[in-house]
């Protein structure tokens, strides 16, 4: 066909085959080129960080070292070689738990680079005893044995790792635990240091009946000493094995360790020890100062010299010594001196400045793995105690009660003589607790915990009957206070306790469950409340609160005369105490002679050098016991009126309207917690009157 000029032209496209080429060409010619410089620059960087770590090893600077050689595994991460570099020189620069897991987790993937290289077996498996990671200790030093079967490093790591699970309450018997020690200490002759923990563990563990296993202990620890006789470390380590085992010596081997490295940090922070163990303050100041001068890195100097100065009552230069301390270069983290100084401030009432503190000890602790050496654990278990401290200082007891609970959950099941101290010290002040936020079976229980830990314990027995008493649980608390008179026959509290105890019981009805007569009941507890009355007179002969009770118990047996003749002793020794006085006002009114405790009432108000409001409160609680319940209220109201502060008059006029108006009763203990926040009987009596209260608004 063809084109005239309207007709549109068609375009054709051809493709330059030479010139794409050209360009394909150039182009992987640039990225070839680019990749060949990036990889020339990647190598000659990677060269200049080897030979730069190979100055820091050369140096013995294992920090910078291990910094190198990070860098060094982005730029090469398959070099094998350079993992096990970085491993070991991490593992040279690491200070403290957290680190040491760190070159831990290092040595495990150096270990995948390098399967059959023993010695980061070894290592690892030390690394890990070290931590306190006794399992892994243990697989890691079997996996040793598989590779190098004689190998004296992975028997002692074993022998060690077994020991410690022994004692922690693993799956491990005494019988393979000591084997496995002295199998180790043979094939390790010359470490001192496993002699001592082998002796050590065979005299702890040792039956009544083995005193062979004693006596080879005891050879054991001579023998490391006559082969090294001149070494103060030798000396020191039989020092603190003998001090132990309270064996003859001790103190012979720390001055002859003294003498012999005098200027041995070890041996001064003994001595230093040892000075406060004794009570010598100013000296095991010194010692610790000494110490401190000889290791400024080492925070078990001033940890030391801080406990000293706090034992003395210079707590602010305690505080001091621990702050100064956790300044120094990488000591910011060191959790024991974080405690220790939180402790201080606290004693100190710097309550602000000690939950700084704790706030940093508790971020360090909330870092550490689950899984941990006994120090650690003892560490966090002092964190949640030093918090409770300080919510009880600001009288927050919920909180407190329930970090408490938190730190019961933390002791191992195979405790030692310290842990069982400190668990023990732990119920009691939670036992406390509750029993200040009216919670009394949850305070009986904690001080039956308590009790169960020492048996000549008297103080948790005491609580326990305390808060028995304050729940109504007559027949519990006489039991409780029965143990307590046991252990402490002249226990004047408990004496005065349970014969008020018994007089409840005696009026109280026997349980449903109970198929006791209720006479006979009554003259059970009268008659057991009248021997412990007679106790105390013989005990205390001119104490007039003991003829008191002793004439209350023999009115309640309707023994008049005797009754009247101990009230009157009573009224002899103690004529001026009220209380004397309204026992006697109250026992005419038991026995019918309403004139004659009239009369005697309204001579002591008149006579007596009372004040206004005291003198309203005499006649008040005087009608009360005449059975004038609305003159025994005027008068209440005219002593409040009279002493409008007076925090024991609040609370006695509180315990009056318990049980007509429990309102009442509850407004009048919290003006009187008002002017004395910090009393612990009127927070008991208010939280036991708002628990009451919850019960009876339950359907």
């Amino acid at each position: 066909m063809k084109l005239t000029a309207s007709s549109p032209r068609r375009r054709t496209w051809t493709v330059n085959y030479r010139f794409a080429a050209a360009a394909l060409a150039a182009a992987a010619a640039v990225v070839l080129g680019a990749a060949a410089w990036r990889s020339h620059q990647v190598h000659r960087l990677a060269d200049a960080l080897l030979r730069e770590a190979d100055d820091w090893e050369r140096r013995r600077d294992w920090r910078r070292a291990a910094d190198v050689l990070y860098r060094y595994s982005l730029l090469r991460p398959a070099d094998r070689r350079a993992a096990v570099r970085r491993a070991r020189a991490f593992d040279g620069a690491a200070r403290g738990e957290a680190e040491q897991r760190q070159a831990a987790q290092l040595y495990q993937a150096a270990i995948q680079a390098a399967p059959d290289d023993a010695s980061l077996h070894r290592r690892l498996a030390e690394l890990l005893l070290e931590i306190g990671d006794f399992s892994g200790a243990l697989v890691r030093a079997e996996v040793l044995l598989t590779l190098e079967p004689d190998d004296a490093s992975a028997v002692r790591v074993k022998a060690l790792a077994l020991a410690e699970q022994f004692d922690r309450g693993g799956a491990v018997s005494r019988a393979i635990a000591a084997s496995e020690l002295q199998a180790a200490q043979r094939r390790n002759p010359e470490d001192v240091g496993l002699a001592f923990v082998t002796a050590d563990f065979l005299r702890r563990h040792s039956l009544p009946s083995e005193s062979g296993q004693r006596a080879a202990a005891d050879a054991l620890v001579d023998q490391a000493v006559a082969r090294f006789p001149d070494r103060g470390d030798v000396l020191l380590s039989r020092h603190f094995y003998r001090a132990r085992h309270q064996l003859p010596g001790a103190e012979a081997d720390l001055t002859r360790a003294m003498e012999i490295a005098p200027h041995d940090p070890e041996v001064l922070l003994a001595a230093a020890a040892r000075r406060a163990d004794r009570g010598d303050w100013d000296a095991a100041a010194r010692l610790y100062r000494d110490a401190i001068d000889r290791a400024p890195h080492d925070q078990r100097g001033p940890l030391g010299l801080g406990a000293v100065l706090f034992a003395a009552g210079r707590r602010d230069e305690a505080a001091d010594v621990w702050r100064s301390a956790l300044r120094r270069p990488g000591a910011g983290h060191n959790v024991a001196t974080q405690l220790q100084l939180a402790r201080a401030l606290l004693c100190l009432g710097r309550l602000a400045e000690a939950d700084d503190v704790l706030r940093s000890a508790e971020t360090v602790l909330a870092s550490e793995p689950s899984v941990s050496n006994a120090e650690t654990a003892r560490r966090r278990r002092w964190s949640l105690a030093l918090r409770a401290g300080w919510h009880l200082a600001r009288e927050e007891l919920e909180p407190a009660a329930a970090l408490l609970e938190r730190q019961l959950q933390l002791y191992p099941s195979g405790r030692g003589a310290a842990a069982q101290d400190e668990h023990y010290g732990v119920l009691f002040q939670l036992g406390d607790v509750y029993q200040r936020l009216g919670r009394w079976s949850s305070a009986a229980r904690s001080f039956q915990k308590a009790a169960s830990l020492r048996s000549d314990a008297v103080a948790p027995r005491a609580g326990l009957a305390a808060a028995w008493e304050s729940a109504g649980r007559w027949r519990l608390a006489a039991g409780a206070y029965r143990e307590v008179m046991k252990l402490d026959p002249h226990d004047g509290n408990a004496l005065c306790s349970i014969i008020g105890v018994l007089h409840r019981l005696a009026a109280a009805e026997p349980a449903p469950e109970s198929e006791s007569d209720p006479a006979a009941q009554r003259d059970a507890c009268l008659s057991e409340a009248l021997s412990w009355a007679k106790k105390a007179v013989a005990q205390r002969p001119e104490d007039a609160m003991a003829h008191l009770q002793l004439g209350q118990t023999l009115a309640l047996l309707s023994r008049r005369e005797e009754a009247e003749a101990a009230f009157l002793r009573a009224v002899e020794f103690g004529g001026g105490d009220h209380r004397v006085q309204l026992g006697r006002i109250a026992f005419y009114a038991q026995t019918g002679r309403m004139p004659l405790a009239q009369r005697t009432l309204e001579e002591c108000a008149a006579s007596a050098a009372l004040t206004p409001g005291a003198r309203a409160w005499f006649l008040a609680q005087g009608r009360r016991a005449l059975g004038e319940r609305a003159e025994a209220q005027r008068q209440y109201f005219e002593a409040l009126r009279a002493d409008p502060e007076n925090v024991v008059l609040q609370q006695q006029v509180s315990d009056y309207f318990r049980g007509p108006d429990a309102a009442r009763s509850r407004s009048l203990l919290r003006r009187a917690l008002a002017l004395s926040p910090a009393s612990r009987s009127l927070q008991q009596s208010l939280a036991a009157l708002e628990s009451s209260a919850r019960q009876e608004a339950q359907p």
